[in-house]
């Protein structure tokens, strides 16, 4: 099954290319590509950078990566919590904690898509 990976950027460098995959780096948590194109609708409105800080977007890149600002983490833990709801699902229960914890120290959030 196809997995997403979430992690928190420690410290951000806002001239970087993050387009390479290292999700070691990051500590990044999976979660299953059905639950994320579940919330996908819900996330046009989630503002984002695609790659770097120098391309801002909308939404996850879906098959790219995605650097979430410390400003958008609760509107995406909120859809990703409305979903927990009905699903009961430990990623996203993973996914949730991250951004909690993610929000509180003022990090950023790197998703690497499948």
């Amino acid at each position: 099954m196809a997995k997403h990976e979430f992690g928190i950027i420690d410290k951000l460098d806002k001239e970087k290319d993050y387009s390479n995959y290292d999700p070691k780096e990051y500590n990044s948590i999976e979660v299953d590509d059905e639950l994320v194109t579940e919330m996908l609708k819900y996330l046009k409105r989630l503002r984002t950078y695609h790659h770097n800080y120098s391309n801002p977007s909308f939404g996850l890149a879906y098959t790219g990566v995605t650097l979430i600002p410390d400003t958008s983490l609760m509107f995406l833990h909120d859809i990703a919590s409305t979903l927990n709801r009905f699903k009961k699902s430990q990623e996203l229960t993973d996914l949730t904690c991250l951004l909690m914890e993610a929000k509180v120290k003022g990090k950023c959030i790197i998703h690497y898509g499948i």
